[in-house]
């Protein structure tokens, strides 16, 4: 069997004509090998800061032609403004989620309602599910986060995804405690989830220094792409004079490092900031998701996954089973 339009991509079989019948016929071409033997999955994902999304759609729609998925940053939009973006994107195969852009800003984020906004956009043919996480210790937080489960490609893993921006403080007490409880609210919803993680950030202050994220690197649970590729160690926004310093970074779960294939800081097109390519691909055709480690420490986080509708006796033996682990560890 074959459907009429046939795409080989890599696989085995080609088009051929069969005048006889009138339809597409395929024939197998051995050194290509037979379905499902073709090259592992593969995707590229895109992280960058935007500084305004409304003139730059083209630009996204764009981005998408290589890109699975792209978790922009400071997109300065409204709750209408998304709504028309999301309408125009949609209209190109694109479809996507905004943070809470009609959340009124706090004291920290300027009285402006277009400040901050993170999105994740993918293309057509790509799933893009909820992540339900634990409400904000500041509700104005969820301006400047959005969450979504992506598979990255057809079997490959699924990944919750986070996009965020960070508070720009110039070291200001005030502006940098709200940044590190924004990013310590960021990892501990990943972290309470059953499935690998990445976060795609403009953290406006070097990521190392941020405590959420130092932790989750000290215990294992995650770590910078830079540390698994030093190339990535460079200034990712641009002044006049050139490249400035590292703010921009992605991070990724320690089970979802095995599936990192490349990585690189590219300028692509954008007024102050560079982007970060990621490009996942799987280690063999079909391979199961990277596996998911829930450690000993991060008991609370269960309250952010529906936790208090479970019953009491659930509860028993969830503990029970925590406590094995810890026993183990």
């Amino acid at each position: 069997w074959c459907p009429r339009r046939f795409v080989c991509a890599g696989g085995g079989f080609q088009p051929v004509s069969a005048a006889r019948c009138g339809v597409d016929s395929c024939l197998f071409l051995c050194h290509l090998g037979y379905p499902g033997e073709g090259p592992p999955g593969s995707a590229w994902v895109l992280s960058c800061n935007l500084t305004s999304l409304n003139p730059r759609v083209a630009w996204l729609v764009a981005a998408h032609d290589w890109a699975t998925v792209v978790c922009s940053q400071e997109t300065h939009l409204t709750a209408s403004s998304w709504h028309r973006v999301g309408s125009a994107l949609r209209g190109q195969g694109l479809h996507g989620v905004h943070s809470a852009t009609g959340v009124r800003p706090g004291r920290l984020d300027g009285a402006s309602d277009q400040a901050q906004g993170c999105a994740i956009t993918v293309g057509q043919g790509a799933g893009l599910g909820s992540v339900p996480v634990a409400p904000p210790p500041c509700p104005s937080f969820l301006r400047r986060a959005v969450f979504a489960r992506v598979p990255l490609w057809r079997g490959g893993p699924v990944v919750c995804v986070a996009s965020v921006y960070g508070f720009c403080h110039g070291g200001d007490l005030e502006g940098r405690t709200a940044n590190e409880d924004l990013f310590e609210w960021v990892v501990g919803a990943l972290l309470g989830q059953p499935y690998p993680w990445m976060i795609a950030a403009d953290v406006n202050q070097c990521p190392a220094t941020v405590p959420a994220l130092a932790s989750a690197a000290r215990a294992g649970l995650g770590l910078d792409l830079c540390d698994l590729l030093p190339s990535l160690r460079v200034p990712t926004t641009v002044g006049a004079g050139g490249p400035a310093n590292r703010i921009d970074a992605v991070w990724v779960s320690q089970g979802l490092a095995p599936w990192v294939a490349d990585a690189r800081v590219v300028d692509v097109g954008l007024p102050t900031h560079l982007g970060i390519m990621v490009q996942f691909r799987g280690r063999a055709s079909g391979s199961p998701a990277p596996p998911v480690v829930v450690r000993p420490g991060f008991r609370h986080l269960f309250h952010g996954v529906g936790w208090s509708a479970l019953s009491s006796q659930c509860h028993a033996q969830v503990w029970q089973a925590v406590d094995q682990v810890d026993a183990q560890d």
